[in-house]
């Protein structure tokens, strides 16, 4: 059986990762969006039949999810990819603003719900 990680859990594991291995947080959510991306081509083949829609809070998971629809965009794998920002873009900070600035950059379309 699959264990799964509480936020608490989740957060203690990324900051160990960060600070023994010295694997920057911003490496691990590249590495976590890849992953994302693969369950949904394996899930939804062909993926370029689909379109995928983002939403994006402004914490850390709205940073992983930036990072999911620029890789999806820049491989060229879905059939259209749209981010749904549901925050205002100046409250991202870290790597949730990286990915910001990184999506904007590659031509992510970008909607806002604030």
């Amino acid at each position: 059986m699959q264990r799964v990680l509480t936020a608490a859990e989740m957060r203690e594991v990324d900051r160990l990762t960060t600070e023994q291995a010295g694997i920057p947080s911003l490496v691990l959510m590249e590495n976590d969006a890849a992953q994302v991306v693969r369950a949904l081509e394996q899930e939804f083949a062909p993926l370029s039949r689909h379109r995928v829609v983002v939403l994006c809070g402004k914490g850390n998971n709205g940073g992983d999810g930036l990072a999911i629809a620029r890789q999806l965009l820049v491989q060229g794998l879905a059939g259209e990819v749209e981010v749904i920002l549901l925050a205002d873009p100046a409250a991202l900070q870290g790597d949730a603003a990286a990915n910001w600035r990184m999506a904007q950059g590659v031509g992510v379309p970008l909607r806002f719900a604030t």
